[in-house]
């Protein structure tokens, strides 16, 4: 995000940089993030992940059982 990348961008970004780095061993991991105007991003390379997020203009939570997975 310190790029100018989104928080969705950053995400996915950093799970292949792992991915390509850390080859031979259990890597699988999953990432949420907010950037600094709000903006969320989740991605994972594990089987799942489950996330939710809430902001003050909202009444309940958002929640999700999946997210982008990037391999």
């Amino acid at each position: 995000m310190e790029n100018g990348r989104s928080a969705q961008e950053a995400v996915e970004e950093a799970i292949a940089f792992v991915g390509k780095r850390i080859t031979g061993v259990y890597n699988e991991m999953g990432l949420v993030a907010v950037d600094m105007h709000g903006g969320i991003g989740a991605a994972h390379s594990s089987p799942n992940l489950c996330w939710a997020y809430m902001n003050t203009e909202q009444n309940e939570p958002v929640a999700s059982l999946t997210a982008k997975l990037v391999k």
